[in-house]
């Protein structure tokens, strides 16, 4: 019995009447007609494996050489391939590896462009005072800055430390509508439901 197409196409794969289908056989194929011309045509397992794996490479380089001479006709023709899977997949992996070689040319601005809402600690922290040097620079009126220092300027200058409340606009609209809400709420006695 020989591993070739047939035309009459046979459910059973095992067996007497082996047939396989179609003509890019897989190595599974292989394996399983060689264990085939081993049980049911009683030919030794070394020489069944032999035969079915001169038949497999024939088939395969067959289906290689009809695969590049159609490949080339096409070529010939003026289609044009496009990139394949693994191309597409390989660039978008050299794209990504990319992006590391760029954070690391990154300067100073850039990285604190990216971190607009983060604070951005330049100095070395001193010790822990449990915020009596927050409360202390509080009530000596020295307003704290959090912004990182972009420009290079450094601390503020004496004269917005010296602007005390008026420095941030809109504070004291913001207290008078502070004051307002607790004047409201001081009027405000609750209702109790009868049971």
């Amino acid at each position: 019995m020989m591993l070739s197409e047939r035309s009459i196409l046979c459910a059973a794969r095992n067996g007497y009447d082996y047939v396989r289908e179609g003509r890019n056989p897989s190595p599974e194929d292989a394996i399983q007609y060689a264990l085939n011309l081993h049980e049911h045509h009683d030919l030794p397992l070394t020489n069944a494996y032999t035969a079915a794996i001169a038949q497999f490479r024939s088939l395969r380089s067959e289906h290689h050489i009809a695969r590049t001479v159609a490949l080339r006709e096409a070529e010939a023709y003026g289609i044009q391939f496009g990139p394949s899977q693994v191309e597409i997949s390989v660039t978008k992996e050299e794209k990504a590896l990319d992006t590391w070689h760029r954070k690391a040319e990154l300067d100073a601005g850039a990285l604190a462009a990216r971190k607009r809402w983060k604070t951005i600690v330049e100095r070395e922290p001193g010790p822990w005072s449990r915020g009596q040097d927050y409360v202390r620079l509080w009530q000596e009126g020295v307003r704290p800055t959090y912004s990182p220092m972009l420009s290079g300027t450094g601390a503020p200058s004496e004269a917005d430390i010296d602007l005390g409340e008026d420095f941030v606009p809109g504070t004291q609209d913001v207290e008078e509508s502070v004051d307002k809400d607790v004047s409201l709420m001081a009027d405000y006695t609750p209702v109790q439901a009868e049971s």
